[in-house]
Parts: C-alpha cells; sequence; structure tokens
C-alpha cells in the first residue's frame, strides 16, 4: 500500500483522504481533462490501492500485493466504484515471452480465466505482440488485472449531521421547508 496509509484507516480518515485538495499545482494531465477543477490528488491513488486490494484477493495479482481484509472492507464500506476485469495472459514462446490483456464482459469470465475454466486463445499475429518471432511452447499463466474507475463515495458517506435548538413552531417551519431531511427530534428536559 502506499506511503500514505501509515496508521490504521478508518472511514473517516479515507473520506478525508478522497475529499483533499492538493494545495499543488495541478498537472498538466488533470487541467487538460478537467479544467479548473479542484486537484484531488489522492483519488487515483486509492483507486490504485483498491485495485491492487482487489486483485491480491483473487490470488491471482500481477504484482506482489499483502492483502488486507479489513481495510478492503472499510473501502467497500466508505466507497462505491466501477470495475473492469482484464486478464493478462503470459505466453512462452522460443523467443522472449509475449503478452497479450483480454478484457472480460462480466466478473464471471474473469474469474473463469482464473479458475482455468476458460483458457485465452493464442493471437493469430504474433508480430503485433511480439518484436520477434517464435516457435510458441503454451500458455505460461494468466493473472488479475481489475481497473478502478469513477470512485465516489457511498450516499450515506456523504450525509451530514447538524444539531440545532429550535422551538416546535421553528421547527415546524424548517421541517416545512426541508421535507426530505431526516429530522431526530430531542425533546429538552
Amino acid at each position: 500500500m502506499s506511503n500514505a496509509i501509515q496508521e490504521k484507516a478508518t472511514k473517516q480518515s479515507l473520506i478525508d483522504r478522497y475529499n483533499f485538495i492538493s494545495p499543488e499545482e495541478a498537472p498538466y494531465w488533470w487541467k487538460n481533462r478537467h479544467g479548473d477543477l479542484p486537484h484531488y490528488k489522492n483519488r487515483s491513488v486509492m483507486e490504485y490501492e483498491i485495485a491492487q486490494l482487489l486483485n491480491a484477493e483473487t490470488g491471482h495479482a500481477l504484482y506482489w500485493v499483502k492483502e488486507d481484509p479489513e481495510l478492503l472492507a472499510l473501502y467497500r464500506e466508505t466507497f462505491d466504484w466501477d470495475l473492469t476485469y482484464e486478464i493478462r495472459a503470459d505466453w512462452m514462446i522460443s523467443t522472449p515471452e509475449c503478452c497479450t490483456e483480454i478484457s472480460c464482459d462480466s466478473e464471471e469470465e474473469f474469474r473463469q480465466y482464473l479458475d482455468g475454466t476458460l483458457q485465452p486463445e493464442e493471437p493469430d499475429d504474433w508480430t503485433v505482440h511480439s518484436d520477434d518471432h517464435g516457435y510458441v511452447e503454451g500458455l505460461d499463466g494468466v493473472l488479475a488485472s481489475i481497473q478502478i474507475k469513477n470512485l465516489r463515495l457511498k450516499k450515506e458517506a456523504e450525509l451530514k449531521r447538524y444539531e440545532l435548538a429550535l422551538d416546535q413552531a421553528q421547527l415546524e417551519a424548517v421541517k416545512s421547508l426541508l421535507p426530505d431531511l431526516n429530522f431526530q427530534e430531542v425533546l429538552a428536559q
């Protein structure tokens, strides 16, 4: 995991990281994509962290990553995100190893590649995937490559709580102005 998570993460610390606006000037690619919107530097780091945790959870991670079920559960409790699933297929050939990437249509198809139910097809044209041409010896293995997109706070994490001291008439007036809010009435003792 990133050095940004040194102490045990909490729901609030994840929300704070997500909402942090970097004081540094936004990089060119950010300005190009997002114009003058605030630069939320941590969000892409957090997407990478979640992807690494999900890949580790499969047992077929592209890179060695320590599993952290508690942190992944906390991310799942706090955020929603969209996933794309890819399989990296490594092929053994008589020249250097060749790599292809397979986009999966669903998590089920993704898991079938990982457990061996589905096998990647050999590419028809190796020249697209390798500078050298050689004899294909076979499939060396498949690895998970889960990608995170559109990281967002869960709706309940966005809720704010306010405490107001109102008399009954004021309370009724506020309720009529804001009918969609959930009011918890506590009577003064």
